[in-house]
């Protein structure tokens, strides 16, 4: 087919029966990945749990595969919230964000449970429950930014674009979820409008109680609103390495308004080079413009694009061009292919992936949450595998709600996966079983999986020589059958096992992996 060029270029899957993904197509070639201007910490830890596994069946997953009644067991106690808040926020006032005081003993509160309403307090479909695209269910869950393993925080979630596309959604409903299985009280909010403030008027410089007409900028002290600047790219890197290629751009803008990147195609000269992206042996162009709305906040922007082998192979260096909804341009930056600088074990880095701590390395917060530094990746790995309890399995059904976010510390084994992805973001879940078994399955093949998901299950965390017992990516022949994956283990003895749901692309997400015992 005519697309088979640019998915080759670009890295996309597509699907030959049932559920549906957001393919790349020609008009959206390439893919955006990655941090909406957070620090480095925020970056590489997202909601605090560093991609561990939400060991959570309630609202909403408290149901087997088979339909029966498979929740995993409650422990601990239920969090607690207060001081909750919602307001249309952001630049152009095209987010809604969640504020409140999070109080939880056991320090595993790590995400809202959110239902959207109108005005007369129907449900809006606003969410999506699965991997189609089109969304489909008027609630989700989100995880919490930032650090959540304490004891008392302020949580914070925002919810990109969500103003914008769904303007009707007048209250939410709110619940905080923990990982031992439990919820706080439903709390229901009016979402707060945000005021829309003129030139020279007082504004709120995060955009949260107000935002400056389009074009303008709120600065100063006291921060008013005036004429906007133009993005300031601070760093670009076009990396080729084992994680594969990757074009970062990360800078500054004060209007928190990126709205494009414009890519030049160059060739070794730094001459204009046509790319055939329909595979019609026909070149259709030297440029493309790559949406980068939402990509900036708090005065930072980052912006990652995942070109696949296919393009490094053909466009040996590119120029950036970053621009704001004002129409403001940053300065033309051109990059060669380069590899991304290696860093010791120690040393500080850049989780944002400008450069590597190797392939026994990972880039992770310090023990002090204020830095990151490069890490043994298997010792990050048995810090994962013990943040929370293991899921007790015997015979029966249930189903495991997790996240796949941040660092990555696990990689598919060799010929699992579909061309080898390496350096994804993973979820993991480690089960107990309690009694011998005659089989095992486990599946992504769920409502509440939104990602392209890539499943395996290990004998041993932190072990350089953990054992594979089962993979699976749901191809045939080289084909996407599914995005799910689904493993099935036969005569399984009692013990712990280790089953990682890693992402096939850089975004991860959230999945609902399904556990039968036999």
């Amino acid at each position: 087919m005519r697309l088979h060029k640019t998915l080759q270029y670009f890295g996309s899957r597509t699907l030959t029966r049932g559920t549906r993904l957001s393919a790349l197509g020609v008009a959206s070639a390439l893919a955006l990945a990655g941090c909406e201007g957070e620090s480095a910490a925020e970056a590489d830890d997202v909601a605090g749990t560093d991609g561990a596994t939400e060991t959570d069946g309630t609202a909403g997953t408290d149901g087997a595969a088979d339909g029966t009644d498979g929740a995993p067991e409650v422990t601990g106690s239920a969090p607690a919230m207060s001081d909750l808040e919602a307001r249309v926020s952001g630049r152009a006032g095209h987010d809604i964000s969640i504020s409140l005081i999070v109080k939880d003993k056991e320090k595993d509160a790590v995400g809202v449970e959110v239902r959207a309403l109108d005005a007369a307090g129907a449900p809006i479909k606003a969410f999506r429950s699965g991997l189609d695209p089109e969304p489909d269910s008027a609630s989700t869950r989100l995880p919490f930014e930032g650090n959540t393993v304490l004891a008392s925080f302020i949580g914070k979630v925002t919810m990109a674009g969500l103003a914008l596309e769904f303007p009707d959604i007048a209250t939410l409903e709110i619940a905080v979820f923990d990982l031992g299985g439990n919820t706080s009280e439903v709390a229901t909010v009016s979402v707060i409008a945000q005021e829309l403030k003129a030139l020279g008027e007082a504004c709120d410089p995060k955009y949260v109680d107000s935002r400056c007409e389009q074009g303008l900028g709120c600065a100063g002290n006291p921060a008013v609103c005036g004429e906007g600047t133009a993005p300031v790219i601070d760093k670009v890197a076009y990396i080729v390495d084992e994680l594969g290629p990757r074009i970062l751009i990360a800078g500054k803008e004060p209007e928190d308004d990126v709205a494009s990147v414009f890519l030049e195609f160059l060739d070794a000269k730094g001459d204009a080079l046509e790319v055939d992206f329909d595979g019609d042996e026909t070149p259709d162009g030297t440029t493309f413009d790559v949406d980068a709305s939402g990509k900036a906040r708090d005065g930072q922007f980052f912006v990652a694009i995942t070109p696949s082998a296919a393009f490094a192979e053909a466009v040996p260096q590119i120029a950036v061009t970053v621009s704001d909804g004002a129409g403001h341009q940053s300065d033309r930056k051109a990059v060669k292919q380069t590899k991304a600088p290696l860093k010791g074990n120690g040393a500080a880095c850049d989780p944002r992936g400008f450069d590597s701590c190797g392939t026994s390395g990972v880039c992770a917060p310090n023990s002090a949450g204020t830095a990151t530094n490069c890490q043994p990746k298997l010792t990050i790995q048995v810090k994962r595998c013990g943040q929370y309890p293991a899921v007790p399995v015997g015979v029966g059904s249930q189903v495991v709600t997790g996240i796949a976010s941040g660092v990555s510390t696990w990689d598919a084994p060799t010929g699992c996966a579909a061309a080898d992805p390496v350096g994804r973001p993973e979820g993991i879940v480690v089960l107990n079983v309690t009694e011998a078994l005659s089989s095992l399955t486990l599946s992504t093949a769920t409502d509440g999986t939104n990602f392209d998901t890539v499943v395996y299950v290990l004998d041993a965390c932190g072990k350089a020589d953990a054992g594979i017992l089962g993979c699976s990516d749901d191809t045939s022949d080289g084909a996407l059958v599914s995005a799910a994956g689904t493993v099935v283990l036969e005569s399984v003895n009692p013990g712990q096992y280790y089953v990682v749901v890693d992402a096939w692309s850089f975004d991860g997400g959230t999945f609902n992996l399904a556990i039968d015992a036999n």
